[in-house]
């Protein structure tokens, strides 16, 4: 069996597709002229962009007469313009879940396009983004308040002139033959309950697009500097159903914002309050007591977090982190030593004589002919060892599938991800 000749609406589409890499796509798009045409359509309908973007060409073709999209990630898009997020968001109105982490070169219009076009979002990841304020938290908090009543209660804010309009009533002499409603006394009849009323709204508002509000379940704010406890006091209260909440290295929130976290997120799962200095064992105290759903607590570089809140945590069953993963330590080792003696290649020694200045060289054993330890040149490996060691670390970055080619000494470096994804859509 062929790919062909697999159903696309019931197996490609919805299963096999959404597990490739945008790579994959293109590759597949520059096979034939069916998968060609496949993909296009595809593209129309995907519902998830799961890894993040890495050109805005790539961009604008996945995204071009889309108005499924679900899952968008745009972590880290440097590129990123605020008129094409924009474009997206308004045609995307059933997004569930958005990821702008370290877009730092937007503004508070993403936000606000996003709170009136995207009701539906349920997972928000703004981590690292310096535009959040508490003006765009509060537009955003407000909007779905406004929408919960009018889901609750459609008519509840109809006066009479918005059921006239509805209705056709016309209120001149000559245009009232063109009404369905004859008289003042039938069009008061039908107004003066709330059974009349829905009957009218239902009647010229089915057509129009069904609105859902969704139920957001993750936050992530991390290094939104202009964010403080007063816009969380009211924001929890509106928004209790989060799971999992992110509000790193946010410098002016204290033991209050602990506080509102557990008087109103019952269900949080998961909590990172790293770098946050102000915040102390009270306010950890508190949120343990009462969130009694919680696993797991991020605290790396909370001065205010001593162990005995830590103790406690892990006592109840809750994973805490209090170290951030560091990463893995230079090749040339402490600043205080000198870097380590790299043999060109064709010369393996078991053994090497050097002065009590450099660093001791530990190789492996080869059965191979022993070299006398004059034939070695310290002064000349040194000065080969800096690039030596460039070679060696692009070497590392190629890995298997790299092409390595070595001419005259130099290393051929291969393409970026950027400059494949481009060949692969100039040959489309």
């Amino acid at each position: 069996m062929l790919l062909l000749d697999l159903h696309p609406e019931d197996i490609l589409f919805p299963d096999l597709f959404p597990l490739l890499y945008y790579t994959d796509w293109l590759a597949l798009r520059c096979t034939c002229k069916k998968l060609n045409e496949l993909l296009t359509r595809f593209f129309k309908v995907n519902h998830f962009l799961y890894y993040p973007i890495r050109s805005e060409r790539l961009l604008r073709m996945l995204t071009d007469s889309n108005t499924n999209l679900r899952v968008l990630t745009l972590s880290n898009a440097t590129w990123l313009k605020e008129e094409l997020l924009k474009d997206i968001l308004r045609q995307s109105r059933h997004l569930k879940r958005i990821d702008l982490t370290n877009c730092q070169h937007l503004s508070q219009g993403v936000l606000q396009v996003l709170t009136v076009k995207c009701e539906e979002i349920e997972e928000l990841c703004l981590g690292g983004c310096g535009w959040i304020e508490s003006a765009g938290l509060d537009y955003y908090m407000n909007h779905h308040s406004r929408l919960r009543e009018t889901l609750s209660n459609p008519t509840g804010d109809a006066n009479i002139l918005a059921i006239m309009a509805q209705s056709g009533l016309r209120s001149k002499p000559h245009l009232r033959k063109k009404s369905r409603y004859t008289g003042k006394d039938a069009f008061y009849d039908l107004v003066k309950n709330e059974t009349g009323k829905m009957r009218i709204h239902r009647k010229y508002t089915k057509n129009f697009p069904v609105r859902r509000q969704g139920t957001l379940q993750e936050l992530d704010v991390s290094r939104s500097f202009a964010l403080s406890d007063e816009i969380f006091s009211e924001f929890f209260k509106k928004f209790n159903k989060i799971t999992h909440l992110c509000i790193a290295d946010v410098a002016q929130l204290t033991d209050l914002t602990m506080k509102n976290i557990a008087e109103n997120l019952k269900e949080l799962r998961e909590l990172d309050i790293s770098e946050n200095p102000r915040i102390s064992d009270r306010g950890m105290y508190t949120v343990a007591k009462y969130c009694v759903l919680l696993r797991l607590v991020k605290v790396v570089n909370c001065i205010g977090i001593t162990k005995l809140s830590t103790d406690y945590l892990m006592k109840k069953g809750i994973k805490v982190c209090i170290r951030s993963v560091k990463p893995a330590p230079p090749l040339s080792g402490p600043r205080n030593r000198l870097p380590p003696i790299i043999f060109p290649p064709g010369i393996l020694p078991q053994e090497v004589e050097v002065g009590e200045e450099h660093q001791a060289v530990v190789l492996p054993r080869i059965d191979l002919p022993r070299i006398p330890p004059e034939v070695v040149n310290i002064a000349e490996i040194q000065q080969q060892a800096p690039a030596l060691q460039q070679q060696q670390k692009l070497i590392r970055q190629l890995g298997e599938g790299g092409q390595l080619a070595q001419q005259r000494g130099q290393l051929i470096q291969p393409k970026t991800e950027e400059e494949s994804n481009d060949d692969l859509l100039d040959m489309d």
